[in-house]
C-alpha cells in the first residue's frame, strides 16, 4: 500500500515491482458488481499485478493458508473481496486505499489471537456445558439412514433414532454416510478436492539459533526449491507458550512432504530451516510430527457453484445439516459460524422439548 517501501523492496526484481504498481493501469474485468465471475487466485493476481508478484508473495501466502494451487483456487471462494474491489473501483489498490481511508477511525486489533492454555481450552469447556453422556469419543458413525422421519444413526454401540443430524466430518466422509440413500448426493460430495499436511514442530535452544526471530514467522515462495511451506514462530506469536531460553518453531508441509515417513520429514525440516535460521550444526532440538491425512479442503475455480449444489441436495432431506470446513471456510471463526447456524437451524425444525443430536466421528 505504500509505494516507496515496496520499491525499495528486494524481494522481486524491480521490472516486477513497477508492474505490480501499475495496476491501477490494468482495465478491470467488469465494473458491474453483478457480473462478477469466479477465477483462480492465480490467474487474477497475474491480471492485475504480474507473474513475479504471483511466484514470491501470493504463491508462497496462499500455500501458508490453504495448502493449494493458487492456479486452481477459487478466488471467489476465498477472497471475494478483491473481485468486488477490481468491480467497484476498477483497480485493487485503488480500491484498498479509499477502503483505509474509511476505516482508519475503527477499532484495531491483534494479528493473532488464541487461548491461554491452548485451543482445547475451548473444546473442554463446550464439553463440561453438555449433559451427562452428551460427548461421546472414540465413537466413529458407520452408518446413517433415514425412517419413518428419524434419522437412524449407527455406531459400534448399536442405532440411536434423532430428530436432527449435523454432520462435520470432510464432504468425502460425510458422502460415504449419505451414499447409502441418496447415491448421486454421494457421488457430489465426494468430488469435493482435499490436501493432506505435516507439520514438524521444533524447541531450540535460543542460543543455537542464529537468527533473530524477530517476526511471526516466515512463507516460502514454491519457486526457492524448498520442500517447506513456511514456518510460524510460536513462542513470539503467543505468549507463554515457551519457557525462556527457548524457542518454538512449526514448519508446515503439503502433500509433498506428507508422503515421508517421520524420521525423513524431521532431517527435511532441519535441514532447511538451518540454513533460514542460522542453526548451530551441533543444535540437538525436542522435535514433534503431527499429520493431517485430507483434512485441507481446496476450494477449486466453482467452488461456490457446487456448494450451492450440496445445499439444494440436502435441502431435500429434513433433518440433515451439513457444516465444517469442506463448504465455506478453513479458519477455525468460520467453522464456528457454520457450526453454530446449522444447530440454530436444527433446533428451530425440531418438534419442541426434543432437541436434536449431533453425530461425528
Amino acid at each position: 500500500m505504500r509505494a516507496l517501501p515496496f520499491l525499495a523492496s528486494p524481494i522481486i526484481s524491480l521490472p516486477g515491482r513497477l508492474r505490480a504498481l501499475a495496476e491501477p493501469l490494468v482495465p478491470p474485468r467488469t465494473r458491474d458488481v453483478r457480473a462478477i465471475v469466479d477465477e483462480s487466485l492465480g490467474a487474477f493476481v497475474r491480471r492485475r499485478f504480474g507473474g513475479e508478484l504471483l511466484a514470491s508473495i501470493a504463491q508462497p501466502m496462499i500455500g501458508g493458508i490453504y495448502g493449494a494451487d493458487p492456479e486452481k483456487l477459487s478466488l471467489l471462494a476465498t477472497f471475494p473481496r478483491y473481485l468486488r474491489l477490481e468491480a467497484e473501483h476498477g483497480s485493487v489498490l485503488r480500491g484498498l486505499r479509499r477502503v483505509r481511508v474509511a476505516e482508519a477511525s475503527g477499532p484495531r486489533y491483534g494479528l493473532f489471537a488464541s487461548l491461554a492454555g491452548g485451543m482445547q481450552e475451548m473444546t473442554d469447556a463446550l464439553a463440561a456445558r453438555l449433559p451427562a453422556g452428551g460427548l461421546r469419543l472414540n465413537t466413529p458413525v458407520t452408518g446413517l439412514t433415514r425412517a419413518d422421519g428419524d434419522w437412524i444413526v449407527a455406531t459400534p454401540r448399536g442405532q440411536e433414532r434423532f430428530d436432527a443430524v449435523i454432520v462435520t466430518l470432510a464432504a468425502p466422509a460425510v458422502s460415504r454416510l449419505v451414499a447409502e440413500f441418496d447415491p448421486g448426493f454421494g457421488v457430489a460430495l465426494a468430488a469435493f478436492p482435499r490436501g493432506s499436511s505435516a507439520t514438524v514442530t521444533f524447541a531450540f535452544d535460543i542460543a543455537d539459533v542464529g537468527h533473530p526471530l524477530d517476526a511471526a514467522g516466515f512463507v516460502a515462495p514454491r519457486r526457492e526449491g524448498l520442500l517447506l511451506l513456511g514456518a510460524s514462530f510460536a513462542h513470539r506469536k503467543f505468549a507463554g507458550r515457551a519457557p525462556g531460553g527457548r524457542a518454538i518453531v512449526r514448519v508446515f508441509f503439503d502433500e509433498r512432504g506428507f508422503t515421508l515417513d517421520d524420521a525423513a520429514l524431521v532431517e527435511r525440516a532441519r535441514r532447511e530451516l538451518s540454513g533460514l535460521l542460522l542453526l548451530a550444526p551441533e543444535a540437538r532440538p525436542f522435535a514433534r510430527v503431527v499429520r493431517w491425512e485430507n483434512a485441507m479442503p481446496h476450494y477449486h475455480v466453482g467452488h461456490l457453484e457446487r456448494v450451492a449444489g450440496i445445499r439444494a441436495r440436502c435441502a431435500q432431506w429434513p433433518g440433515l445439516l451439513l457444516a465444517g470446513n469442506s463448504y465455506t471456510g478453513v479458519g477455525l471463526p468460520d467453522c464456528i459460524a457454520a457450526g453454530e447456524a446449522a444447530g440454530e437451524t436444527a433446533a428451530a425444525e425440531s418438534p419442541a422439548g426434543a432437541p436434536p443430536g449431533a453425530q461425528g466421528d
